[in-house]
């Protein structure tokens, strides 16, 4: 997307098991990174992140 590559995280139903932090701790840091951040539309899930950063 845009030349970026994303890591899916719904196309691994397991992501949540590799960290340790609860979902709600996830989403409150998602949260306050969105007040900080605009949002990446290329994104399907908030909890994607970019694997590859192209410009």
């Amino acid at each position: 997307a845009g030349g970026n590559v994303y890591f899916d995280v719904r196309s691994f139903p397991s992501y949540e098991s590799f960290g340790s932090a609860a979902v709600e701790d996830v989403q409150e840091g998602e949260d306050a990174a969105r007040a900080r951040v605009a949002h990446d539309t290329h994104k399907r899930d908030a909890r994607d992140f970019v694997l590859w950063f192209t410009r």
